[in-house]
């Protein structure tokens, strides 16, 4: 995530609209539409023109949970399900085609618009993509769909510790950041916190803030104490933005 885009999200060069749809009554804060596109963005450190081909246009993947011409606001239930086609894109490297096919196919298999909200680990259809195999005495799992081998239990292992559950299944709480490093959990969204805004860990300390002090020119260390956090941890809370394509 370049600066120019931290400084535009952050409002340093441009405010974020505010004209945030109204939420309806007895609404599910999880389904609540309360983030612009770059802001989702940046939240889960996706490049903005790739999070707004997943949400805009003819070939898109979703259907936002507001969409009014111009305007679109995203849902923590839609962020959640772009960081799962995140993780398959940036570690498993799939490529658009091939995501748009999975939840498609996902979508018309099991009878749910939002399937990637499940945990994917107990759908069968997910797991019919995958049709596993011993090699040299272990078991790999082929990719059906496009003729390639991804790790499925690598995968659903990455997503039960970034993305928490409800009794029920359903996401609670969201840590994005790399999924290739567990313990790396220094930023989170939960919708019952500072109303679903990306937070430092453990606290009701806004991600945006932090990167506000930085991006002004305060060093890591000198905003972890005048917060009084540990420096490590804020270290990695400008790392998750400035994080590199991969």
């Amino acid at each position: 995530m370049n600066l120019r885009t931290l400084r535009r999200v952050f409002g340093y060069t441009a405010t974020v609209s505010n004209a945030l749809p109204k939420s309806i009554p007895n609404q599910d804060r999880r389904d609540q539409a309360r983030y612009t596109i770059p802001e989702a963005a940046a939240y889960i450190s996706v490049p903005e023109r790739t999070m707004r081909s997943w949400f805009r246009g003819d070939s898109r993947i979703f259907a936002p949970t507001y969409e009014n011409g111009p305007a679109i606001f995203l849902s923590f239930f839609d962020v959640t399900e772009a960081y799962v086609i995140e993780t398959l894109r940036t570690h498993w490297d799939f490529k658009p085609r091939k995501l748009r096919k999975i939840v498609n196919f996902l979508r018309k298999s099991t009878g749910h618009n939002r399937p990637l909200l499940r945990r994917l680990g107990v759908i069968k259809e997910f797991q019919a993509l995958v049709l596993p195999s011993r090699q040299k005495g272990q078991i790999v799992h082929t990719d059906i769909a496009g003729d390639e081998n991804y790790v499925f239990e690598d995968f659903v292992k990455t997503l039960a510790v970034r993305i928490k559950r409800d009794s029920k299944g359903k996401p609670v709480l969201l840590y994005p950041g790399d999924s290739t490093v567990e313990d790396n959990l220094p930023v989170s969204m939960d919708p019952d916190v500072m109303s679903g805004e990306l937070v430092v860990t453990g606290t009701r300390i806004p991600a945006s803030r932090i990167m506000a002090n930085y991006l002004a020119g305060k060093s890591a260390d000198k905003i972890a104490d005048s917060y009084g956090l540990d420096r490590d941890l804020i270290r990695k809370v400008i790392q998750h933005f400035e994080r590199e394509e991969p």
